[in-house]
């Protein structure tokens, strides 16, 4: 299927190049931060596992509780959390803008009766909310062959 998850429908606000650029200036700083992320949950598992049984694995702060207890592994813990920080500081970002993407013929649609999926009613044709569209007609047209250059159309007049 052609479907983006909307997190994945956006167009970076800089240039191609700079964007590669960026990405692998990070990915340089992620392989430190990966270790070192790595070197944290290594510290933290043996406490970790005397907690499971106690049914806390979805509690992070009583491992981290636990973990404070014990004063060298506690200052280990504070050391690789600040170098951390200190890496996630020199990593560089971009904007990102929502964008839309002509992915293939639209899906069927159906109203639903009553509201319920489990009772699909008569088919929707696409185009675009009447509600929006100037009285008598729809400014898209009737051919919706190319959704994103008919709103873009219908949103420039």
């Amino acid at each position: 299927m052609n479907w983006k998850q909307p997190k994945h429908r956006y167009l970076p606000d800089v240039a191609k190049p700079e964007q590669e650029e960026i990405d692998r200036h990070n990915a340089e700083i992620q392989k430190p931060l990966d270790k070192l992320e790595k070197d944290l949950a290594g510290l933290r598992q043996p406490y970790h596992d005397m907690l499971l049984d106690k049914k806390l694995e979805s509690l992070p702060e009583e491992v981290d509780a636990a973990l404070g207890k014990n004063e060298q592994h506690k200052a280990e813990k504070e050391g690789i959390e600040r170098r951390m920080a200190a890496l996630e500081g020199y990593k560089r970002s971009y904007g990102k803008i929502q964008a839309l993407w002509d992915v293939g013929p639209p899906p069927v649609t159906r109203l639903l009766q009553r509201g319920a999926v489990e009772s699909p009613g008569p088919k929707v044709k696409p185009g675009f909310l009447e509600v929006l569209s100037p009285p008598g007609g729809n400014r898209c047209g009737s051919a919706w062959r190319k959704p994103v250059a008919i709103v873009s159309r219908w949103l420039n007049g």
